[in-house]
């Protein structure tokens, strides 16, 4: 839905980098969250 304008997404650079390169995907805000490990939802 984001790809359509229809939605906003949270992502990380290594899943959405290369839409953003293309111009598929705008970031909202220059902010960026820089983690030192991994995540898990559980």
């Amino acid at each position: 839905m984001a790809l359509y304008g229809k939605r906003r997404i949270l992502g990380w650079h290594s899943f959405v980098g290369n839409l953003v390169a293309k111009g598929r995907l705008v970031r909202l805000l220059d902010a960026e969250i820089r983690l030192p490990g991994a995540l898990f939802l559980t």
